[in-house]
């Protein structure tokens, strides 16, 4: 079944970087897929559900990756490594299966995202910076 479910979910993807989401029927996916409607329907029941499935994916790469030295950071900064993560598996299933519709909607979450980051940085560098005794 994992393997009908990951069939399903690439399939989908792989149309979804030609055409609209919209456009694209369980016939499409199923037929790109080589499964029948029976065994998409034993995995997903609705064409959305195969979203969140890629979406289910995507949670799993992200957070199968070890936090590391984030265990020490605050609450706020795990949540923004863990953030950046999912954008870069996204970025990075872009470049390999999705096409520049993806990418465009990609690049408007990531850019003030990468903004805050620098922000962040620079907070942290401030705050991290030894007080100036002579002021």
């Amino acid at each position: 079944m994992a393997d009908t479910r990951s069939a399903i979910v690439e399939a989908m993807m792989k149309l979804a970087a030609e055409r609209r989401f919209e456009d694209i029927s369980i016939r499409d996916i199923a037929a790109e897929a080589g499964v029948s409607l029976a065994d998409f329907r034993d995995a997903f029941p609705s064409k959305g559900a195969a979203l969140g499935g890629f979406s289910r994916q995507l949670d799993r790469a992200v957070l199968t990756v070890p936090v590391g030295e984030l265990s020490s950071s605050s609450a706020r900064e795990r949540l923004f490594a863990v953030l950046m993560r999912r954008l870069a598996s996204l970025a990075l299933d872009r470049e390999l299966s999705r096409g520049e519709r993806l990418a465009s909607g990609l690049d408007r979450i990531a850019s003030p995202l990468q903004g805050l980051a620098r922000l962040g940085a620079r907070r942290r560098e401030r705050d991290e910076a030894p007080a100036d005794s002579a002021l």
